[in-house]
C-alpha cells in the first residue's frame, strides 16, 4: 500500500499549491506527475484510474491540483495577473520536479493541465524558467529524463500541443472525445503520422469523456485504463 503525503509546492504570493505525494514501500526512481484540470479534479474517473495504473506499474505518483475554479482570488484579478499567477506556479512545480531527485517522470494531464504539462516541456527543453536556471537548482544532478507523456483533451492550447505532438519523439498518448471542439479532426490528423503516439477517440464524448450514457462512459473508463496499463508499462 501506499503512503500518502505531500511535497512543497509555494504558489502565487506564498499560497501552498494543493497536492499528494503517493511513495512506494519500496524506493523508487520514477515518479507519475498528474496534472488536474481547471475543474476536474484529482479524484474524477480518468485521473483517479490513472493513479492506480502508474502506482501499480511501481512508479510514485505525484498529483497537483491548482484549483483555481475555487480560488475566489484568483478568480477575480484581471488577465495579465493571472498569466503571471499561472506561470509563477508552474515554476515552482518545474523547480520541485528538477530537485525531486527522481531519474525519470512520467507527465500526465487533463486540459490545463495538458497546458501545464506544454510549458513544464518548454522549460525543460530550454533549461530555463523565469525563477532559475536548471544547473541553479540544489541538489539537481542531471535533468531528469520525461519517459511518456499523456495528453487527456488538451485544451485552450491544443493547437500548440498537437503541434508539439506532430514532432515529439517521446512516446505519447493522446486521448480525446470526437464531440470535443478543442480537438477538430483537422488538428488530429496533423499528429497520425507521428509513430511514437498512440491516439485514443473516445466516440461520442465531450471534452470531459462524458457521453452522456453511464454504461458507455465505464466501458470507456476502463478501455482507457487498460491502454494506458500498456503504454507506461
Amino acid at each position: 500500500m501506499w503512503s500518502d503525503k505531500r511535497v512543497d509546492l509555494t504558489g502565487y504570493h506564498g499560497r501552498k499549491i494543493y497536492n499528494k505525494h503517493y511513495v512506494q514501500p519500496e524506493k523508487s526512481s520514477r515518479c507519475t506527475l498528474i496534472i488536474s484540470g481547471f475543474a476536474y479534479t484529482m479524484e474524477s474517473p480518468f485521473l483517479y484510474y490513472s493513479k492506480m495504473a502508474a502506482f501499480n506499474s511501481g512508479s510514485d505518483v505525484l498529483m497537483v491540483d491548482f484549483e483555481y475554479n475555487r480560488n475566489i482570488d484568483f478568480l477575480d484579478v484581471g488577465d495579465s495577473e493571472k498569466d503571471l499567477w499561472f506561470e509563477t506556479e508552474i515554476d515552482s512545480l518545474f523547480e520541485w520536479l528538477l530537485g525531486s531527485g527522481y531519474s525519470g517522470f512520467t507527465l500526465i494531464g487533463k486540459s490545463l493541465g495538458t497546458t501545464v504539462m506544454f510549458k513544464l516541456l518548454e522549460r525543460l527543453e530550454s533549461g530555463y524558467s523565469r525563477n532559475c536556471e536548471v544547473d541553479s537548482i540544489k541538489g539537481v544532478g542531471s535533468v531528469p529524463k520525461i519517459s511518456h507523456l499523456v495528453w487527456l483533451t488538451p485544451g485552450t492550447f491544443s493547437r500548440e500541443i498537437y503541434a508539439y505532438l506532430a514532432m515529439t519523439e517521446t512516446p505519447s498518448f493522446l486521448v480525446y472525445g470526437s464531440k470535443d471542439d478543442y480537438s477538430p479532426q483537422v488538428l488530429v490528423e496533423t499528429v497520425k503520422n507521428n509513430k511514437v503516439v498512440d491516439i485514443y477517440q473516445v466516440e461520442g464524448a465531450n471534452h470531459a469523456l462524458e457521453t452522456g450514457a453511464m454504461d458507455k462512459d465505464i466501458q470507456n473508463l476502463g478501455d482507457y485504463t487498460v491502454r494506458l496499463e500498456k503504454f507506461i508499462k
